[in-house]
Protein backbone atom coordinates (compact mmCIF):
# COMPACT_ATOMS: atom_id res chain seq x y z
CA UNK A 1 0.00 0.00 0.00
CA UNK A 2 2.80 2.39 0.91
CA UNK A 3 4.59 1.60 -2.37
CA UNK A 4 1.48 2.46 -4.40
CA UNK A 5 1.07 5.75 -2.57
CA UNK A 6 4.76 6.59 -3.07
CA UNK A 7 4.71 5.82 -6.81
CA UNK A 8 1.64 7.97 -7.40
CA UNK A 9 3.29 10.77 -5.43
CA UNK A 10 6.46 10.37 -7.50
CA UNK A 11 4.57 10.69 -10.79
CA UNK A 12 2.57 13.60 -9.46
CA UNK A 13 5.71 15.33 -8.22
CA UNK A 14 7.42 14.93 -11.58
CA UNK A 15 4.45 16.44 -13.43
CA UNK A 16 3.92 19.03 -10.70
CA UNK A 17 7.36 20.44 -11.55
CA UNK A 18 5.85 21.59 -14.86
CA UNK A 19 2.61 23.01 -13.44
CA UNK A 20 1.99 26.64 -14.43
CA UNK A 21 5.21 26.58 -16.50
CA UNK A 22 4.58 24.05 -19.26
CA UNK A 23 1.91 22.02 -20.96
CA UNK A 24 2.94 18.38 -21.22
CA UNK A 25 2.21 15.81 -23.89
CA UNK A 26 2.76 12.23 -22.81
CA UNK A 27 3.36 9.90 -25.76
CA UNK A 28 3.10 6.37 -24.39
CA UNK A 29 4.08 3.32 -26.37
CA UNK A 30 4.82 -0.32 -25.71
CA UNK A 31 8.04 0.09 -27.75
CA UNK A 32 10.11 2.64 -29.62
CA UNK A 33 9.52 0.69 -32.83
CA UNK A 34 5.72 0.99 -32.55
CA UNK A 35 4.42 2.40 -35.85
CA UNK A 36 1.92 4.77 -34.20
CA UNK A 37 4.65 6.05 -31.86
CA UNK A 38 7.01 6.78 -34.77
CA UNK A 39 4.23 8.50 -36.71
CA UNK A 40 3.29 10.56 -33.63
CA UNK A 41 6.84 11.75 -33.05
CA UNK A 42 7.06 12.96 -36.67
CA UNK A 43 4.34 15.49 -35.75
CA UNK A 44 6.81 17.41 -33.55
CA UNK A 45 9.43 18.69 -35.97
CA UNK A 46 8.45 22.36 -35.48
CA UNK A 47 10.34 23.07 -32.26
CA UNK A 48 9.44 26.78 -32.28
CA UNK A 49 5.71 26.00 -32.36
CA UNK A 50 6.18 23.71 -29.35
CA UNK A 51 8.12 26.39 -27.47
CA UNK A 52 5.51 29.02 -28.32
CA UNK A 53 2.85 26.81 -26.74
CA UNK A 54 5.08 25.91 -23.76
CA UNK A 55 4.73 22.24 -24.70
CA UNK A 56 7.07 19.51 -23.45
CA UNK A 57 6.88 16.04 -24.97
CA UNK A 58 7.59 13.01 -22.81
CA UNK A 59 8.24 9.72 -24.66
CA UNK A 60 7.14 6.97 -22.29
CA UNK A 61 7.87 3.25 -22.56
CA UNK A 62 7.22 0.33 -20.20
CA UNK A 63 10.50 0.69 -18.27
CA UNK A 64 11.78 4.20 -19.05
CA UNK A 65 10.89 7.63 -20.34
CA UNK A 66 12.61 10.30 -22.35
CA UNK A 67 12.30 14.07 -21.98
CA UNK A 68 14.40 15.74 -24.63
CA UNK A 69 17.58 13.67 -24.67
CA UNK A 70 17.46 12.71 -21.00
CA UNK A 71 16.37 9.10 -20.44
CA UNK A 72 15.22 7.97 -17.00
CA UNK A 73 14.48 4.45 -15.81
CA UNK A 74 10.91 4.26 -14.54
CA UNK A 75 7.73 2.25 -14.98
CA UNK A 76 5.56 4.77 -13.13
CA UNK A 77 4.31 6.93 -16.02
CA UNK A 78 3.55 3.88 -18.16
CA UNK A 79 1.64 2.14 -15.38
CA UNK A 80 -0.27 5.29 -14.45
CA UNK A 81 -1.45 6.37 -17.89
CA UNK A 82 -1.47 3.27 -20.11
CA UNK A 83 -4.51 0.99 -19.92
CA UNK A 84 -4.32 -2.81 -20.17
CA UNK A 85 -3.71 -4.16 -23.67
CA UNK A 86 -3.09 -0.70 -25.15
CA UNK A 87 0.02 -0.28 -27.26
CA UNK A 88 -0.17 3.50 -27.79
CA UNK A 89 -1.72 6.56 -26.11
CA UNK A 90 -1.25 10.34 -26.09
CA UNK A 91 -2.24 12.44 -23.09
CA UNK A 92 -2.25 16.26 -23.03
CA UNK A 93 -1.79 17.87 -19.63
CA UNK A 94 -2.56 21.58 -19.27
CA UNK A 95 -0.70 24.28 -17.39
CA UNK A 96 -2.94 23.62 -14.38
CA UNK A 97 -1.80 19.99 -14.24
CA UNK A 98 -5.13 18.54 -15.38
CA UNK A 99 -5.63 16.06 -18.20
CA UNK A 100 -7.09 18.01 -21.13
CA UNK A 101 -7.15 15.35 -23.84
CA UNK A 102 -6.34 11.67 -24.29
CA UNK A 103 -6.63 9.23 -27.17
CA UNK A 104 -5.19 5.95 -28.45
CA UNK A 105 -4.61 7.11 -32.04
CA UNK A 106 -1.98 9.39 -33.52
CA UNK A 107 -2.82 13.02 -32.74
CA UNK A 108 -2.07 15.34 -35.64
CA UNK A 109 -0.01 18.43 -34.93
CA UNK A 110 -2.83 20.63 -36.25
CA UNK A 111 -5.44 19.05 -33.98
CA UNK A 112 -3.08 19.24 -30.99
CA UNK A 113 -2.36 22.91 -31.63
CA UNK A 114 -6.08 23.64 -32.16
CA UNK A 115 -6.86 22.03 -28.79
CA UNK A 116 -4.12 24.03 -27.05
CA UNK A 117 -4.91 27.28 -28.87
CA UNK A 118 -8.57 27.06 -27.84
CA UNK A 119 -7.71 26.85 -24.12
CA UNK A 120 -8.48 30.02 -22.12
CA UNK A 121 -4.93 30.35 -20.77
CA UNK A 122 -3.47 30.00 -24.28
CA UNK A 123 -5.94 32.59 -25.56
CA UNK A 124 -4.65 34.98 -22.87
CA UNK A 125 -1.05 34.22 -23.93
CA UNK A 126 -1.90 35.00 -27.56
CA UNK A 127 -3.53 38.32 -26.57
CA UNK A 128 -0.51 39.30 -24.46
CA UNK A 129 1.87 38.59 -27.32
Amino acid sequence: MLFIMMTKDSIGQNLKNHQWKNRVLLVLSNSESNRAFKKQMLQFTDVEALKERKLLVYQIFPDNYLLGKKREKSTLFFEQFMKDKETFRVVLIGLDGGIKYSQTEVLSRDKLFDIIDSMPMRQAEIRRN
